[in-house]
Order: structure tokens, then C-alpha cells, then sequence
């Protein structure tokens, strides 16, 4: 029996292909992605990056202003978008935070 060949795709960070097995190594992905790995143990906000954590009424504000965008609620919503009917950044982010939220505090 022959084996299927690998499919190698295109890195959109670097322009070169990639195969399917890069490796678990931190080594390993440091040359298949653009951006840095943090291997050091100090939190976000002490290395200078300011970061916000969102608490569960950010997250309820966020699905709010969301619902109102849409103009339907949430429910609704998150059904639609998961059949493919609403596309782009405020619908993955508003998909993304119901899905968080029922996960976290449901």
C-alpha cells in the first residue's frame, strides 16, 4: 500500500513551505513563526505589555453591545453564526465571548 505524500503549504509569515510536522520544541517553532516565544516565567504585565483583564461584567457589557449590533439576541445569535451566516471580526469576537462566557460562568 503506498502512503499519501505530505502536503506542504505556504507560511504566510515567512513565504516558505511547511510541512505538517514542525516539531513540539520551542526551538522548532521559533523557525516556523514570526513572532517570539516567551520561555521565560514573568508575567505579561511586568515585561512592559500592558494587558487588560476582561472580568465576567466586561464580558456581559461586550455581549451586550454585540446583541445591539446584531440586533438579536445572543442566543440567536451564536446559532447563526455558527452556521456560517455571519462573517468578520465582530462576529468571530462576539461568537467567541458567548462561547467564553458559557464555558467560564455557566
Amino acid at each position: 500500500m503506498t502512503q499519501k505524500p505530505k502536503k506542504h503549504g505556504k507560511s504566510v509569515f515567512l513565504g516558505r513551505g511547511i510541512g505538517t510536522n514542525i516539531g513540539t520544541s520551542i526551538g522548532a517553532l521559533k523557525e516556523h513563526i514570526a513572532a517570539p516565544i516567551r520561555t521565560d516565567s514573568k508575567p505579561i504585565h511586568k515585561a512592559g505589555i500592558p494587558v487588560h483583564i476582561l472580568t465576567k461584567e466586561d464580558i456581559k457589557k461586550e455581549i451586550a453591545e454585540g446583541e445591539k449590533r446584531f440586533d438579536m439576541p445572543v442566543d440567536d445569535f451564536y446559532k447563526a453564526w455558527q452556521e456560517g451566516k455571519f462573517h468578520g471580526f465582530q462576529a468571530m469576537k462576539l461568537g467567541c465571548l458567548y462561547e467564553l462566557y458559557k464555558d467560564e460562568y455557566e
